[in-house]
Formats: structure tokens, C-alpha cells, sequence
């Protein structure tokens, strides 16, 4: 072989060489990065090559040699798509650049090299794995045969000499050229991955001792001699010390109680000097004030890389807590025994009694001796056994924390008294019992008797005087708002004129209508025996329905919820509109039921509408709020019923059987339809006639949005 052929080779070895240095210290750690970095890399890559076809070896002037070939073969392997095409990209480009006769092999040689490395990532990604060496070996051949393949793309006359020179130094050299590097490069991951697991085992470590520094258990290391080497942040916390106080100290003389320092102590050093296990126990320790705590303790031992005891490792439980509640367990179990409420266990296979505490005997007359004996039946009355037993069966007991009631108990004399049971079931080492709470309930039931017509007369005053209270509350509160809302607005000096009076207008209808519904808070009560007073006059609804607008602009509700909107729709014709009604009382409905909306929907819009028909128009307040069950759409126009009557709201449910009343004794209907979570819609229908246009004198603006 040529020699300037052999010194090419080794500049271009050295060359190449130096990009495994970059693999090395750039790409292994940088090879997830964006795809600037990765495009600069193609960069470095494809400036190698032309680094390398600028150190070749020529055959002939434009025909040149060079291990561009095995650059892009490990580049296509070890770096990827992006860098590797970038870098086959520049090398072409380069080679056409270049010129001669070799042009179209150059080109040739250089895509088929990148492509192999490329392909066989993507059909072997586990190649790495095993058996690297002839896997590259096999790639080398394989770049290197369609190298001498494309010989055969130069000028006739040049083919097959050129081929006759460089089929040796191609098969042999390239190919083990190719594996080297390749082989390199592989060292270099797998040094790095090395370095990244080395770096996650320490990690993990320090991982586990900042978790043993902070979990709530105690703890320590101690070496050969019984002294601290380690403790956690629980141990300091619950012992008063701190770092400095407790280690290299004897853990048996700082924090064992004596006597039994010197007994562990002694028992410490033999298991180390033996290598006997250490057994886990339970002690207890001494903190800095003096206090003493209970502790669990588990033990291993630490040993070095011979496998020579160096020292312990212990893990301890606060158990401090739990026996002071297994102490307040006893003391509970003295207190039950002692109550002199009757309390029974009972086991629900064998029916018969585990436990009756001194009360239950008492009471009952039985002696402790023969409580196994007698059962559930042997203390209940004949007429209450059918129905006890029915209660302890049903499913009931078991979907409830317990069950109480009221039954007829049996002494052993036979005489009957009556009690109130709290019965719950509980599980004890796969045996199911009742427990029963028992209280005789003598004394109460004849106080019952007693006060009963009392209660009576109690309860039907305190209904009175309750919805009383809570009709004087819900009909206040709306025209109270207006009052309050505006007589706050006139405050502002910047108001004009029109406004003032405007707003000093809506003050006197609120007052009139606060003064007209005190006057009639005795008359709603007459609902029902219709004799209530209405004063029936014609009205324009355009009015009755401006006011209730104005009213509910100033809510403070809904001024405060940007999320809810009051729209209204109304018909062309509305001032043609006349009503024969109570206005006060058309508005007063109107008005409940347009707060009733705006309290029930948090977001959405409330809709105040009108439609008219032939003989009557129907007044309309739509919500999206959140809508009423079906059951209870008739309901809630009865007294004192709410939607949801498990909890508490506010009102005393008086509202919409008011609204029903006031608009039965107007000759109108009020009806409601609903969907639950999408809203409801209030309907009232009353008679009414078109006004002459003589007559159209009153005019007030209804804002529509």
C-alpha cells in the first residue's frame, strides 16, 4: 500500500478521534436538548467531514480517498437523524464543491455511510446490547462493499484500477477502522451511563437519609462501642437534644432509663461480639427533661464490606400515646362496668349474653355467675320480642352507626319497666356482637305523661308566633331594600334633578308598600278562610312591572354578582296592557318571586316576561338556576315547605303559599315548570283588557337589557 495512502489514514483517524472528544464532553450529556443544538451538532459533524476530504489521500487529480466514510457510518449510529443528515447534507455539498472525476461516488459514498448508521438503529435499536464488536465489524463491511460498489460510478478507464488499489485497504482498514471508533464511542456511553446511575445510587442515598431524617419513627445508628453516629430530626424533636448533645455519646447511658442501662448495655455488647441477632423489643427512653417514653424497637445490623459487624442500625416506634390508650382502655372498661345505665354485649350466633356490666345486673336481678346463660329473650317482654328482634335483623342496623328505640324490659322477679336501647353491631376476632346501651326510662315516661297536654298548648303557640315572625320577616326585607338602596343614592351630590326625583319617587312607593304590607301582615293569615281584604282598581302593567324592575336593579344580590343578569321580555303592546288587581299585591308576588330567582341562582340570567293571550296575559320569571324535582312542584306552594327540608334555609317557607293565595283572590293561576340543575319558570295568568288610547296617559320607560 501506498505510504502518503497510510498517512492520509492516520490524519484521518486523529481527525476523527477528536469528534469522539465531543461526543464525550457535549453530545452524552446534551443529547436531549432542542433541535438548535442538535442542528449545530450536524454542523460540527459535517465540518469534520470536510476536515477529512481536505486530508486525503488522491488517486488521481479529482478522485480522493478519505474516512468521511466512517465518520458518517458512527455518526448515523451514535447521534442521530437530525445531526446526521445535516452532516450529509454539508459533505455533499462539499464533494460536489470539490469537482473531479470521483464527484458522483464521493456523493455516493457519502449519503449510503450515513443512511447504514441511520437504518440499522431503526431495524436493530438493541444492538448495543451484546456481541457490539461484530455488529460494528458487519456495519463496516457492509459501508464499505457498497463503497467499492460505487467505483464503478468513475470514468471507465479509472474504475477497475481504482478498485484493484483500494478493494484491500476498503475491506480491511475501513471496516476496522469503523469498528474502533465505534467501539469508543460505545465505551463512552456506557462510562457516562455509569456516571448517571453512580450519580442516581448516591442520590437515592442521600434520598433515604434525608427520609430517615424526617420520617415520624426514631432513628439512630450506633457503632461497635454503643455510641451515636446518627440520629433523625423525630428523635431530636420528641427527646429535647440536639445534634451536638447526642452524638458520640453512649446511647445506653444518654437516653436508657437505669436500672435497665447496664442490663442493655451488657446485652449490646455481647450481640455485637457474638453476632447474635438483636431482637426487636419494647423499652423506653429518657428525654432531656426527664420525661420517659415508650418505644418499639427494630434492629438490624451494619456491616462493612468483609461482612464485619460495625454497628446497628435501629428503627423505633413512639408507642407512648398507645399505651396510655391501652391504660384509658382499662380505666373505660372500670367506668362501664360501673355506669348505672345497663349495658349488654350479646353474641348474634349463640343469642346469649358475653357482657352485663353491674348496672344491668342490678337492675335486672341477675348474679354475675349465670350471665353466659341467659340470652336476649330471657329480658324482654313477651309482646317486644317479635318486634327487637325484627330491629337487630333488619338491614337498618347495618347501614347505621346504631339503632336506637324504645322496648319493654323483664326482670327476673318478672316485673316489666320500659327503656330506651342504643344498639350498634361491631366485629371482635371474626365474631359478630351487639352492643346495647340500655337506660330505664321509668321517671321520663311518667314526666311525658305529665306534661304532654302542656307541650301541646306549647308547640301550637310557638307555631303561631313562628309564622307570624317569619311572614313579617320575608315581606319587610324587599321594599326595606329599595328604601335603604336609594336613600343611600340621594347621597350623591353629583345626582341630577331627574334622577333625584326619580329615585325619591321609587323611596315613597317602597314606603307606601312597606306601610301597606305591616297593614296587612294580620290579613295574609285570613288567606285561607278568604278574608283577606284586596282592592281590586285598573292598573297598566308597564307600571307594576317598572317598579318591581327598579326595585331589583339596586339588589345588592345581584349588583354584587357579576355572574347573574336580570333580562326582561316584554310584548310591543305593553302600554296597551290594563289589569283590573291589587297592585301592591300583583307586585308583591312579582317581586318574591324575582328574589326567590336571584337567591337560587348563583350564575346565568333571570327573566321577567309577559305574554298576552285573548282573555289573559301570562307574567313570567325564568331562572337557570337550580330547578325543583318534579315531587316537589306542587309542594313548595304549600305552608311552611322549602325544597330542601333535611337542612336549614332561610325563611320560614311561607313565601310562595302567599303568592298563591294573594293570586287565587286576583282570579288568576300560578303555576311552575322545572328542570333539577337547569332552572325553573314561574307562571302567573290573570285577566285582562286593552285600554283605549284616550286613556294612555300614565307612561313610565321599562329598561330592557
Amino acid at each position: 500500500m501506498d505510504n502518503s495512502l497510510l498517512v492520509s489514514l492516520l490524519q484521518n483517524i486523529a481527525i476523527l478521534l477528536s469528534l469522539s472528544m465531543i461526543y464525550d464532553f457535549s453530545w452524552l450529556k446534551n443529547e436531549n436538548s432542542g433541535i438548535t443544538y442538535k442542528l449545530l451538532n450536524g454542523i460540527i459533524i459535517g465540518s469534520f467531514g470536510v476536515v477529512l476530504m481536505l486530508t486525503t489521500w488522491t488517486y488521481e487529480p479529482g478522485i480522493v480517498f478519505d474516512t468521511r466514510s466512517i465518520l458518517l457510518t458512527v455518526a448515523g449510529l451514535f447521534f442521530g437523524i437530525i445531526p446526521t443528515v445535516v452532516a450529509i447534507i454539508i459533505n455533499a455539498a462539499f464533494r460536489i464543491y470539490m469537482g473531479g472525476a470521483g464527484i458522483y461516488m464521493g456523493v455516493v459514498v457519502i449519503i449510503t455511510s450515513g443512511a447504514i448508521g441511520l437504518i440499522w438503529n431503526k431495524i436493530r435499536p438493541n444492538w448495543k446490547s451484546k456481541n457490539t464488536y461484530i455488529e460494528l465489524l458487519i456495519i463496516g463491511l457492509i459501508v464499505h462493499i457498497l463503497m467499492l460498489a460505487s467505483t464503478f460510478l468513475l470514468p471507465a478507464e479509472a474504475a477497475s484500477r481504482t478498485f484493484s488499489i483500494i478493494a484491500l485497504p476498503v475491506l480491511t482498514l475501513y471496516p476496522i477502522g469503523t469498528m474502533l471508533l465505534g467501539t469508543l464511542f460505545m465505551n463512552y456511553e456506557r462510562n457516562w451511563q455509569n456516571k448517571k446511575i453512580q450519580d442516581q445510587i448516591l442520590k437515592s442515598e442521600q434520598q433515604f437519609k434525608e427520609l430517615l431524617k424526617e420520617i415520624n419513627l426514631i432513628s439512630i445508628l450506633l457503632n461497635k462501642e454503643g455510641k451515636l453516629t446518627f440520629c433523625n430530626n423525630y428523635f431530636l424533636k420528641i427527646s429535647g437534644y440536639t445534634d451536638n448533645e447526642v452524638i458520640g455519646k453512649n446511647w445506653f447511658d444518654l437516653a436508657v432509663p437505669s436500672p435497665k442501662n447496664i442490663t442493655l448495655k451488657t446485652s449490646y455488647q455481647t450481640a455485637i461480639s457474638k453476632g447474635k441477632a438483636l431482637s426487636n423489643f419494647e423499652g423506653s427512653i429518657t428525654t432531656k427533661n426527664g420525661d420517659i417514653l415508650s418505644v418499639s424497637w427494630h434492629n438490624v445490623f451494619i456491616r462493612d464490606s468483609d461482612q464485619q459487624i460495625t454497628g446497628t442500625a435501629c428503627i423505633g416506634e413512639n408507642i407512648t400515646e398507645k399505651k396510655h390508650a391501652e391504660q384509658e382502655k382499662i380505666l373505660l372498661a372500670n367506668i362501664v362496668d360501673a355506669s348505672l345505665n345497663e349495658i349488654y354485649i350479646t353474641d348474634t350466633v349463640t343469642d346469649k349474653f358475653s357482657y352485663l356490666n353491674q348496672g344491668a345486673l342490678k337492675n335486672l336481678g341477675y348474679k354475675a355467675d349465670i350471665v353466659s346463660q341467659i340470652g336476649l329473650k330471657d329480658i324482654l317482654a313477651n309482646s317486644e320480642i317479635e318486634k327487637v328482634y325484627s330491629k337487630l335483623s333488619s338491614n337498618s342496623l347495618n347501614n347505621k352507626d346504631f339503632e336506637v328505640f324504645e322496648t319493654l324490659h323483664k326482670r327476673a322477679d318478672g316485673t316489666i319497666y320500659p327503656v330506651e336501647a342504643n344498639v350498634q353491631k361491631f366485629e371482635s376476632s371474626n365474631t359478630v356482637y351487639h352492643l346495647a346501651i340500655v337506660q330505664d326510662i321509668t321517671q321520663r315516661k311518667k314526666y311525658e305523661k305529665e306534661i304532654i297536654t302542656a307541650k301541646q298548648k306549647a308547640e301550637e303557640s310557638d307555631k303561631l308566633k313562628s309564622i307570624f315572625l317569619a311572614n313579617m320577616s320575608h315581606e319587610i326585607r324587599t321594599p326595606m331594600n329599595a328604601i335603604v338602596g336609594f336613600s343611600g343614592l340621594l347621597s350623591d351630590n353629583e345626582l341630577n334633578l331627574i334622577d333625584r326625583q326619580e329615585y325619591v319617587n321609587i323611596i315613597n312607593n317602597a314606603s307606601e308598600r312597606l306601610l301597606q304590607i305591616i297593614n296587612d301582615i294580620i290579613d295574609i293569615s285570613k288567606i285561607d278562610t278568604k278574608q283577606m281584604k284586596i282592592n281590586i282598581s285598573r292598573h297598566f302593567i308597564h307600571v307594576i312591572l317598572s317598579r318591581s324592575i327598579k326595585t331589583f336593579r339596586s339588589n345588592d344580590i345581584l349588583q354584587s354578582n357579576i355572574d347573574l343578569e336580570l333580562i326582561t321580555n316584554l310584548p310591543s303592546n305593553i302600554e296597551d296592557i290594563v289589569l283590573e288587581t291589587d297592585q301592591y299585591r300583583l307586585q308583591q308576588v312579582i317581586e318574591n318571586l324575582v328574589g326567590n330567582a336571584i337567591k337560587n341562582t348563583p350564575q346565568g340570567s333571570i327573566e321577567l316576561g309577559l305574554i298576552a293571550y285573548e282573555r289573559h296575559v301570562c307574567i313570567y320569571v325564568k331562572d337557570t338556576g337550580v330547578g325543583i324535582p318534579p315531587d316537589k312542584c306542587e309542594v313548595i306552594f304549600e305552608r311552611f315547605r322549602q325544597l330542601d327540608e333535611e337542612n336549614f334555609h332561610e325563611g320560614a317557607g311561607l313565601g310562595l303559599s302567599i303568592c298563591k293565595g294573594i293570586i287565587d283572590l286576583l282570579g288568576g293561576k300560578i303555576r311552575v315548570e322545572s328542570v333539577v340543575n337547569k332552572g325553573s319558570t314561574f307562571f302567573i295568568e290573570l285577566p285582562y283588557k286593552f285600554e283605549s288610547s284616550e286613556s294612555k296617559h300614565i307612561k313610565t320607560s321599562i329598561h330592557t337589557q
